[in-house]
């Protein structure tokens, strides 16, 4: 059977980072286009130099479209406050569009809906939040490039650990951040979903880029076949000469409002609500918990130096506090745990050590007590969760400290 794509448009949100109000005026400007004309007519680009030029950038405006339907290609342009019309041959507003019309809508409510309907519609927002709770992408240094006009960059402050190349980036997760433009579930699909621990889309498959004239899709209502993928339009990087590669940078916008809304806080760390992520229909069962591996990965981020190098002692209580918050554990409790962790991880080559530092006093405690490695840069892998599951369950012990000297490094 032939592979059918949902093709995306770059990620558009508004680009003035503390203005989401942005996209909120530009539905209010299009109700009112929509009720004067009884349909919205012209491309977006037409519509932002006749309707919206006084009230958001040009940049900002396609993120607010659906499905578009050119001739030889179907791709998905953005969040979908706007879908075509075929009889009409224009565009109208979506119902979940209308509540941000309201007048006695206070501020806060009105920015919480807009969050909510990016976690449910962007398949971009729902990537980038499914990769960042999987621990497969950390945030790095968020404090410093909220309070600044940093942009957003991969490598940077977005920690690809896995999945990082493009054509990776959806991988296995294409139902779950495509969500709202599959079909709608059946009984039997919401029993199955029950009957997990995690909120799970329908399996059925995505509307394709048609081949010509497009044929009996009213995308979001039916089936078009068993197997997908999710692709960046291959014409999307190539469409302006000026702008030939993929850009972050659009991300930090809506992560600003996630901020602001208290789902993200200072560190980088997503701390959505148990009720939006099930009004998102996004994981809130066990894979939404992080495996160590993945903690100490987004922690390694978070702490690392320009030169990717960490505080050993810092990184491994912060991990330690996160898998048993609120315990208190003595000094000398912490440096046996730290140890054993480490005799395990290193002796089953679940962290590789790249390189190691002397550091400083603030940096704390060294590898196994070496001052000449206080700072090191490594590589966790997954196989680092079971030396953590043997040591919580007493399995180990220590190996004397002799048995790790440079040849580790």
């Amino acid at each position: 059977m032939k592979d059918q794509t949902l093709y995306l448009e770059r990620p558009s949100f508004w680009t003035e980072e503390r203005d989401p109000e942005c996209w909120r005026r530009g539905i209010k400007a299009l109700a009112e286009l929509e009720e004067k004309n009884g349909i919205i007519r012209g491309t977006p680009r037409s519509l932002w130099e006749h309707s919206l030029k006084q009230v958001m950038s040009r940049r900002s405006i396609l993120g607010l479209f659906g499905m578009s339907h050119e001739s030889d290609r179907t791709f998905l342009l953005g969040v979908g406050f706007l879908e075509y019309d075929f009889e009409q041959k224009g565009w109208r507003l979506t119902e979940f569009a209308k509540p941000l019309l309201a007048d006695d809508l206070e501020d806060r409510e009105a920015l919480t809906s807009l969050g909510i309907t990016l976690l449910q519609r962007s398949p971009w927002i729902r990537l980038l939040v499914t990769r960042l709770l999987r621990g497969d992408w950390a945030l790095s240094g968020w404090r410093s490039l909220r309070k600044g006009r940093g942009k957003l960059t991969a490598g940077a402050s977005l920690r690809l650990h896995h999945f990082t190349e493009e054509a990776d980036w959806f991988s296995g997760i294409e139902t779950l951040c495509a969500q709202a433009w599959l079909p709608e579930e059946t009984a039997t699909d919401r029993a199955i979903a029950k009957s997990t621990d995690l909120v799970t889309p329908h399996p059925d498959p995505l509307p394709s880029r048609g081949e010509g004239k497009i044929k009996d899709q009213t995308f979001g209502n039916q089936s078009f076949g068993n197997h997908y993928k999710i692709r960046l339009h291959p014409q999307v990087l190539t469409r302006d000469s000026r702008r030939d590669d993929f850009s972050w940078a659009p991300f930090k916008a809506p992560l600003y409002l996630f901020d602001y809304l208290g789902w993200l806080v200072e560190d980088g760390d997503l701390r959505l609500p148990v009720e939006i992520l099930r009004e998102a229909s996004l994981e809130s069962g066990p894979k939404a918990q992080l495996e160590p591996g993945a903690r100490l990965r987004r922690i390694m981020a978070r702490e690392a130096d320009l030169r990717g190098f960490v505080p050993v002692e810092k990184a491994l209580r912060k991990l330690y506090e996160e898998i048993h918050p609120g315990q208190s554990v003595s000094p000398e409790e912490f440096v046996g745990w730290m140890d054993a962790l480490m005799s395990c991880a290193l002796k089953k080559g679940a962290i590789e050590i790249l390189a190691a530092e002397p550091g400083q006093a603030r940096h704390g405690r060294g590898l196994f007590g070496d001052r000449q490695r206080k700072l090191a840069k490594w590589i966790v892998h997954d196989d680092f969760n079971g030396c953590l599951a043997e040591l919580e369950g007493g399995f180990m012990k220590a190996e004397p400290e002799k048995q790790h000297t440079a040849d580790d490094v």
